[in-house]
């Protein structure tokens, strides 16, 4: 299921019950307008005696949206538990665009620097190499000294990158599945 329907779905369902439908009337009213596979499964939920704040924990409705709703059910009314759910959500999903957004340039950017420096490390520098020879001179200390870090700069490069793409990697996964011992660690 598309995540836009689901927000559309939500949005329409609580501000009806904000304008103060009744619960069959307002899933009615979005059965019409959005068509999601949800409301037949709480409709048939409300039908068999739950009420509306259990019924709406259905498999259908996204993962994160019924996680923030557990919490808000307890404390605020139906409609303002759903709002103040999906406007986390949507904020996330904002947020998770802008970072996506800001950080392809990055990733273009480190991804050219990788290759170019390993272009230099193994077809550029050995022609130079073999130029040097090919004249039979004699370089440099400073020379050789420059070549070689240059030489070690792409593994360099590439090992940093590896080593802080795993450990953001184990930070991500430890936020996902609430590890708070490594989270703490990492704080």
């Amino acid at each position: 299921m598309n995540v836009n329907n689901d927000y559309f779905f939500l949005e329409n369902l609580y501000r009806l019950l904000e304008q103060g439908y009744g619960i069959k009337e307002t899933l009615e009213i979005c059965k019409e307008i959005t068509h999601h596979p949800a409301v037949d499964a709480i409709l048939e939920r409300i039908q068999n005696g739950e009420d509306l704040t259990e019924a709406l924990r259905d498999d259908h409705l996204p993962k994160d949206f019924l996680e923030y709703y557990d919490f808000f059910s307890l404390r605020f009314t139906l409609s303002d538990a759903i709002k103040n759910s999906l406007k986390i959500c949507k904020s996330l999903r904002e947020t998770k665009h802008k970072l996506r957004a800001s950080l392809t340039y990055p990733c273009l950017l480190i991804g050219f620097l990788i290759m170019f420096a390993l272009f230099v490390t193994f077809i550029l520098f050995p022609k130079i190499n073999e130029l040097f020879a090919s004249f039979s001179t004699k370089r440099s200390f400073f020379f050789d000294a420059a070549f070689t870090i240059m030489e070690c700069l792409p593994i360099i490069l590439i090992f940093v990158i590896v080593l802080g793409s795993s450990v953001f990697a184990y930070f991500v996964y430890a936020l996902k599945h609430k590890k708070y011992m490594i989270i703490e660690r990492f704080l």
